[in-house]
């Protein structure tokens, strides 16, 4: 997928596998196995909608997820919390803000979903619950995986 700029998004989220990569080197070299991350509710459901849109798949977060067979556990303990509610705890605990210096801040297709969230959020109060809730409630039987042999046929 192109941006408008021409970057692909896949360029821009090179760096992110170094991120992790650095991470794993860490905890292996202080000897921990469990990575706590900070994803939140709001990055499980952009997450969930880059999937679907640009990734062509269902899938989100989950709240642990093993690596290497158990070698590591990345965990998520704030994975149900609201981004808007970590930041208002963070100021009222005066903890440091770190800046997203990022060049790509803002023109991300993860800040386009976030604010596509938030209009639908506008629009229609309470979307943002039902949209993680559906997470809670797949129907497997109404998904399509079964028919993967033949979707290129289908999706011509």
């Amino acid at each position: 997928f192109q941006a408008e700029d021409g970057i692909r998004d896949v360029e821009r989220s090179r760096g992110l596998g170094d991120v992790y990569k650095r991470q794993l080197e860490t905890g292996q070299s202080i000897g921990a196995n469990y990575i706590a991350l900070g994803h939140n509710k709001d990055d499980l459901m952009e997450t969930l909608f880059l999937n679907i849109l640009f990734s062509r798949r269902i899938s989100a977060m989950i709240p642990k997820q093993d690596l290497f067979d158990g070698l590591f556990y990345i965990i998520r303990p704030m994975i149900l919390v609201d981004e808007d509610y970590t930041h208002r705890y963070a100021e009222n605990r005066v903890f440091p803000m770190v800046n997203k210096e990022c060049q790509y801040a803002g023109k991300t297709k993860r800040e386009w979903i976030k604010q596509l969230i938030s209009k639908m959020e506008q629009e229609n109060p309470g979307i943002r619950k039902n949209i993680v809730r559906s997470l809670f409630h797949p129907k497997p039987d109404y998904l399509w995986g079964r028919y993967e042999s033949i979707a290129d046929k289908l999706l011509k």
